[in-house]
């Protein structure tokens, strides 16, 4: 899977930015990451959607430090 759209953008975005989150900010950024996912892969591949992004997340913020 590639990063090629702006929805892969914003929510690693979102997730790099997940750490400074209180738990109710956490809540809502996890059901809106949902959402994406399903928009963008359908239901059926949220899961694997959803990690793709993290582990892109992941390895962006392990370069920068």
């Amino acid at each position: 899977m590639k990063i090629n759209s702006n929805l892969d953008k914003m929510a690693i975005e979102l997730l790099i930015n997940a750490p400074l989150m209180d738990k109710s900010e956490m809540h809502e950024t996890i059901i809106q990451l949902k959402k994406m996912a399903a928009k963008k892969s359908g239901k059926r591949k949220v899961k694997l959607v959803m990690d793709f992004w993290a582990d892109k997340a992941y390895k962006i913020t392990m370069e920068s430090a």
